[in-house]
This record gives structure tokens, C-alpha cells and sequence, in this order.
């Protein structure tokens, strides 16, 4: 592995951060220099800067360390060009998210459980063409799986860039930032220093979207549509997804030899997943008889920072395990309800164990905004 870009931000104030570094224009602001740290341009303004004075093979990788971690939404980017980056955040406060920013944003992969923490060092790493994989480390170590963008599921992979930082809330400060040239092999960035993102809720828990109050908010792009990642359903099989049987499978213990879609129980009626421990799904006779109804959830308030409500809109749901950061279901065509001061969104699917709890987005899909919160089926 070879360095090319250790910097810890000297000089002058700029606004934006100047050479080496540029702007990657066509999607974000720059960030800005502030007493020799690298902020976002400013608050809920997603800024992306990259290092312009090397030329980054494919494989490479980008290194933060913080001066401040602030609410979290910030790390390290890879493949940044004017047009699209790779990059991840701690945004919701108990987890690292990995995004790829092209014409729209697309959640990639989760690392459940880590979150950004001021005393390490964050790594984002990018190897292969088509599939391209994506590794993250915290002090030299990988934590979570690989994370691959397959090239289809959120359109073509990036294949090109350099290394670089993003942010988006306005009170972290990254002091030290290195990008590498993985060469015959990388250390997971071999460098020292600290490193935080995304905006925590006040519990230090994933926010919600009634903790929208400077925390995790609607004012921020996310994944814009699609499957879910080739990583989100390794050895987890979504809803709606296909069955070797031909039927609907919502686990992936479905697809591994117990119950399915249609596949008729011991005594009649229909039981929902969470009646049998997650084996049987829709519209499988239950041993006991009669109709056992889906688990469901519901939003707190959709509201932005500013008050802003989102009454009669068109959201998106994706819940994901808290386990293990797999994508559970994916829910489209809701509307948000009627209220002028608090609505909501609510659904029931067989995918959902009552009495589970799930991190759930919530994503406007006319706008991309989005919000992350922590529910419990019910």
C-alpha cells in the first residue's frame, strides 16, 4: 500500500477547501477549512471535497480521523469524482452505513453495532470492477462483511475516482484525513487517529423520526429505490423474493426447507410468520385454525427539523434487522396520513415478528428525504 495524501489541513480558513482537494461539483458543495480541520460546507448541506492532486487506481481507500465527531454524519469517501462517490456515516448513532451517491443516494450495507466513536480512526475501501467491493475498518481492522454493489440493483458500478471525505451536518470536524493506493494490498488504513458520523438520538440509540430535532432528519437523501443489495440478502431472503418452489418466502429459513407460500399446516387456517417463529408464511394453514393477522409498524410524527410536517405524502419503508443489519422487508406505495400536525405511516407484512424490534427508514419518495428510527412490531 502507498500513501498518497496525509494531510492535516494546514493554512489559512478556505470556503471551499482548496488544493489539493476539489469539490465534486455536480453532486455536493465542497466542505470548508476551519482552524486547520475539514467541516461540511455547512448545516444540512451535503458536501463531498476529493484529493485532485493524485491519480487513484481502482482499488484505493480513504481514512478520517475526528477533531470533533459531532452528530456523525460525515466519514471517508472512495471513487469521488464531480458526478459520484462511495462514502459512509454513523447517522443514526449505533451504526456505519455505506452509501453510493450518484444520481441519487442508495443504501448499500449496514455495519450493525459500530458506531462512530472520537478515539479510532474510520477506513472506507473500494476493490473490484464489476462487482465492486467495499470494506470498512475501524483502527486497521474490518468490521461488519464485505459490502458489494452488484452494478445492477443501484445502477452501474463507480469504477473510477479518488479518495475523499463527505459530510452533511454541520458540527463534525475530521483533523487528519490519507488516502492510499491499495497497491498488492492494503492495511485497512495504517494510520492513526479517531473518527465519528451521522446524528445520534438523544438515548444514543437510532433516531426517531419524532426525535427529528437536529437528530437523524427528513432532510436527508437516502436510497432512492430498488432491491435490496446482493449484501443485504446474503443468507436473507426478503419478502416477495422468489422461491426455489415457486411460492413467496419471507425468511430465510423459508427457503431452507421449512414451511412456505401455499404450503398447507397440520389443521387449517392461515397463520402469519411471527405465529410460527418465523417458518410459516402468507397464506399457510395454521395447526390451530382461523386467521392470524401480519405484525405491523408505524411511524412517530413525519416531521423535518423545522416543523415542516409531510401530511398525505408518498413514503417508502425498508426495515432492517438490529441483529444483524440484514434487510427484513421492503414496503412501497404508503401514504403518509392526513394530519396537519402529526402524520404517519403504518403496514402490516408476514415478514415482521410482533414484539421484534427493527431500525426502520422511512423514505419520501417523490423527494429522497428520509428518516431512521427504531420500532417494535406490534
Amino acid at each position: 500500500m502507498a500513501t498518497l495524501l496525509d494531510t492535516s489541513f494546514p493554512g489559512a480558513d478556505e470556503a471551499p477547501i482548496g488544493a489539493p482537494f476539489a469539490t465534486a461539483a455536480g453532486i455536493a458543495s465542497g466542505m470548508r477549512k476551519v482552524g486547520n480541520q475539514a467541516a461540511a460546507a455547512g448545516a444540512s448541506v451535503f458536501s463531498v471535497s476529493y484529493d485532485a492532486s493524485n491519480t487513484y487506481p481502482q482499488d484505493h481507500e480513504a481514512t478520517i480521523y475526528f477533531g470533533v465527531v459531532g452528530a456523525r454524519d460525515c466519514g471517508p469517501a472512495v471513487r469521488t469524482t464531480d458526478t459520484g462517490c462511495y462514502f459512509m456515516n454513523s447517522a443514526d448513532g449505533s451504526n456505519i452505513r455505506v452509501y453510493k451517491r450518484g444520481g441519487t443516494f442508495y443504501e448499500l450495507g449496514v455495519v450493525v453495532g459500530v458506531a462512530y466513536s472520537a478515539a479510532s480512526r474510520y477506513t472506507l475501501r473500494a476493490t473490484g470492477g464489476t462487482p465492486t467491493t467495499l470494506k470498512v475498518y475501524q483502527d486497521g481492522v474490518q468490521v461488519g462483511s464485505d459490502i458489494v454493489d452488484d452494478g445492477e440493483t443501484y445502477g452501474p458500478c463507480l469504477t473510477s475516482g479518488a479518495a475523499g471525505m463527505a459530510g452533511y451536518d454541520g458540527t463534525f470536524r475530521f483533523s487528519r484525513f490519507v488516502g492510499a493506493d491499495l497497491g498488492a494490498g492494503g492495511s485497512g488504513g495504517a494510520v492513526s487517529g479517531n473518527a465519528t458520523l451521522d446524528e445520534p438520538a438523544a438515548d444514543g440509540g437510532a433516531a426517531s423520526a419524532a426525535d427529528l430535532g437536529g437528530n437523524a432528519s427528513l432532510d436527508e437523501p437516502t436510497a432512492g429505490g430498488g432491491a435490496a443489495s446482493a449484501a443485504d440478502l446474503s443468507g436473507n431472503a426478503t419478502i416477495d423474493e422468489p422461491t426455489a418452489a415457486g411460492g413467496l418466502a419471507g425468511t430465510a429459513s423459508a427457503i431452507s426447507g421449512d414451511a412456505l407460500v401455499d404450503e398447507p399446516a397440520a389443521g387449517g387456517g392461515v397463520a402469519s410468520a411471527a405465529d410460527v417463529s418465523g417458518n410459516a408464511q402468507a397464506d399457510e394453514p395454521a395447526a390451530a385454525g382461523g386467521l392470524a393477522s401480519a405484525a405491523g409498524l408505524t411511524s412517530s410524527d413525519l416531521e423535518e427539523n423545522n416543523g415542516t410536517v409531510h401530511s398525505n405524502a408518498p413514503f417508502e419503508a425498508r426495515v432492517y434487522s438490529t441483529v444483524d443489519g440484514s434487510l427484513v422487508v421492503r414496503k412501497t406505495g404508503l401514504t403518509s396520513t392526513t394530519s396537519a400536525t402529526a402524520p404517519r405511516c403504518s403496514f402490516q407484512d408476514v415478514a415482521l415478528v410482533a414484539g421484534t424490534t427493527y431500525y426502520v427508514h422511512w423514505i419520501r419518495t417523490d423527494t429522497g428525504q428520509y428518516g431512521i428510527e427504531r420500532l417494535v412490531a406490534a
